[in-house]
């Protein structure tokens, strides 16, 4: 048995997280619950409290709540349920939810209001009734986030307030008039209404001009746009023939230039370079497409926000709320197929920012190394032994990896292996 003297807290959070039990994740959290003060946990399970409001709910034409966690339930491990787990007492802790709508969402409310629904996803007023009642609680990020380019056009400026407008009506629709009439009408008055709206609108402008905080953001979409653009570039290439070549190619691109391995967007390639357009995701990328880059990018905006969301269970608490539970709608069906390569089955919160501990729900090495023979097995495994991560953290550490040119070197690749312009991002 290993003394806390010898490992870290973040050491032993990761090992918890993946333990093939919650029983011997317990156990272990008893056994290091001195040096992880601070520390919580949480645990996918069968039984227990839902994380979230209706989480990983599929609505009648498909459209779905996703949570970051493989099931409905969990348990939560921390210094109080452990006080009461040995007193044999039951512990009461404070959640809160957010449902995240993705930006088609809430793009769809303003028509939906002004009752043009022909092109509207088929169950979108069955979502609508659900994200109207007092119990969920939603907040229109994505769509915020994915339109910080745009706030600062005038002539974007009226649609974008619609939609905010749309959105403040949904948070403070008149229940009653609604189930009694089927009218979606606000309980504020026009000018609050309006008001509302007008600060959401100054809150993205004001997003939009905090040059820190949008650098951070577009190199944190661009790293999903690249890896995206780098995979279009190995399944379009025709001297890239078996699917253990593209695995691979895949895998050191990420290794050796991106010098950080994005395993669960590797695991989407894997899926990519093995279906190809039969993955509805993926679908979409094909060479003959004028709007290539642009649909590119819309996929890699829908990839960021979902990992946000994971991230979001981090996220700082009011003192009084003990665990934050995030998830995300989509109308977007081949968006929700490919959405389980981001559960979880735990994830450790630390006392710092960067104490932050997850563990996948399936086995990323089985599905990277599929059809690999023992060899190119051992290969792979390389590129997480402890010098290659500690070579990866090193260039991190000193912000060596210029993912907006990496893009740039991309598009030209793809360009000329598809034999069209397409421009820049």
């Amino acid at each position: 048995m290993r003394s806390s003297l010898n490992v870290t807290a973040f050491e032993v959070a990761s090992e918890i997280c993946h333990m093939p039990t919650k029983q011997l994740a317990f156990l272990k959290y008893l056994q290091f619950r001195d040096l992880l003060k601070g520390w919580r946990f949480v645990l996918a399970s069968d039984r227990g409290p839902q994380a979230g409001f209706a989480v990983n709910r599929t609505f009648g034409a498909g459209a779905i709540v996703k949570s970051p966690f493989v099931g409905e339930h969990v348990v939560v491990v921390d210094d109080r349920v452990a006080t009461a787990t040995l007193a044999s007492q039951s512990v009461v802790f404070p959640m809160d939810f957010s449902i995240s709508l993705d930006t088609q969402a809430v793009s769809c409310i303003e028509p939906y209001l002004g009752r043009r629904t022909s092109r509207l996803p088929k169950d979108f007023e069955e979502v609508f009734y659900f994200l109207s009642k007092r119990e969920t609680n939603c907040d229109p990020m994505p769509y915020m986030l994915e339109n910080l380019s745009n706030i600062e056009n005038p002539n974007n400026y009226e649609a974008i307030y619609q939609k905010a407008r749309g959105y403040e009506i949904l948070r403070t629709i008149d229940l009653d008039l609604l189930r009694t009439t089927g009218q979606a009408l606000s309980r504020l008055s026009d000018h609050d209404l309006n008001k509302k709206a007008q600060e959401t609108v100054a809150s993205m402008l004001q997003m939009a001009r905090n040059t820190q905080f949008y650098d951070i953001l577009e190199r944190n979409q661009t790293i999903f746009l690249v890896i995206l653009l780098k995979c279009a570039c190995i399944q379009f290439d025709r001297s890239t023939r078996t699917l253990q070549q593209k695995i691979r190619q895949l895998m050191h691109f990420m290794d050796q230039t991106l010098q950080s391995m994005f395993l669960a967007e590797a695991v989407l390639g894997v899926r990519y370079f093995t279906k190809g357009q039969n993955l509805k995701f993926f679908g979409k990328i094909q060479s003959g497409r004028d709007d290539l880059l642009r649909t590119l990018n819309g996929m890699a905006w829908d990839l960021y926000h979902f990992r946000q969301v994971t991230h979001m269970l981090s996220r700082d608490l009011a003192q009084e709320v003990h665990y934050y539970f995030p998830a995300m709608l989509t109308f977007d069906k081949g968006f929700a197929e490919i959405l389980d390569v981001y559960s979880l089955r735990a994830c450790g919160i630390g006392p710092l920012a960067q104490d932050f501990v997850t563990a996948p729900a399936f086995d990323f090495f089985e599905e990277l190394c599929v059809g690999m023979d023992e060899v190119d097995r051992i290969e792979v495994r390389s590129l997480f032994s402890p010098e290659a991560v500690a070579r990866r953290t090193e260039v991190a550490r000193s912000g060596g990896v210029d993912f907006r040119s990496i893009a740039r070197t991309l598009i030209a690749d793809l360009s000329s292996i598809t034999g069209r312009s397409l421009g820049q991002n």
